[in-house]
């Protein structure tokens, strides 16, 4: 067994969009929350640990680097679409060039990407063909046979931040903790028997983790819609669901330019 798997399942793992936050993998089916109000929205966060308690901890170490890392890059994401959607505005007001000496703006791909799209829209905010060639297309978005879908995945994604969830911690496949974070904002625990310090401490960081994900999924929200308010008020001919896409696309490639840059630098040590 390996020394740690952080697995999100339950009924909103499918249905979230495609994108990786801190160390969780999506599970395989079969891994349900408990049962509740079909109702509501449920996750379950389970973390399965070896009987090595210095590897377990060391696994925990680094999902808790991993999720760390997103955070600073959805800090870096808010300054990087303010900067990109800056430069398209003084395009389109037709600024004069810069001064001599003036350093130029040097644009990673996102951002050129993004102006790129939002710079080939016509009148009323539709995309041009071929304006976003340049990302990589989601199935669904790519097909059109799903018009909406991003707005559906953002619903579920405020349902993970905000609904029940279940964080498990399991060593060697036992069960030996669960926290229940309920709608109402409170936070049951449940502890198997026997229960030592060791295992509890692992557990509480469990939780801390899963807890700092759900954060990190908040922001990502929080960011999709705050450009498109920022797309609106500079009045660019870009709207509704073509902004949402494409504010959706630059965050997550901010985020998977974070990942491709740590995974580059583990092969290189």
């Amino acid at each position: 067994m390996t020394a740690a798997v952080f697995e999100l399942g339950g009924a909103l793992a499918p249905a979230l969009p495609g994108l990786e936050v801190g160390p969780w993998a999506t599970a395989p089916p079969g891994l349900v929350a408990f049962d509740g109000d079909p109702g509501h929205a449920e996750s379950v966060w389970r973390v399965a640990l070896a009987l090595d308690d210095a590897a377990s901890r060391d696994a925990l170490a680094d999902g808790e680097r991993s999720v760390a890392r997103d955070h600073a890059a959805l800090d870096d994401v808010a300054r990087r679409l303010e900067r990109a959607l800056a430069a398209l505005a003084r395009t389109a007001r037709a600024a004069p060039p810069p001064r001599a000496g003036d350093p130029a703006p040097a644009l990673l791909a996102p951002e050129s990407e993004l102006i790129t799209a939002l710079a080939g829209a016509e009148p009323g905010g539709a995309l041009r063909a071929g304006a976003l060639t340049a990302w990589s297309a989601d199935p669904a978005a790519a097909s059109g046979d799903e018009p909406g879908w991003l707005e559906r995945a953002l619903e579920r994604v405020a349902d993970l931040t905000r609904g029940r969830a279940r964080i498990e911690t399991r060593v060697d496949g036992a069960l030996v903790a669960h926290s229940i974070m309920t709608l109402a904002g409170h936070t049951e625990l449940w502890i198997g028997p026997r229960l030592g310090s060791a295992s509890a401490g692992l557990h509480a960081r469990s939780v801390a983790v899963a807890v700092r994900t759900r954060h990190a999924w908040a922001r990502i929200l929080a960011l999709v819609v705050a450009g498109c308010g920022r797309i609106a008020a500079l009045g660019l001919p870009t709207g509704g669901a073509a902004a949402l896409l494409l504010v959706w696309r630059f965050v997550r490639d901010v985020l998977g330019e974070v990942r491709a840059l740590t995974a580059v630098r583990r092969v290189a040590m």
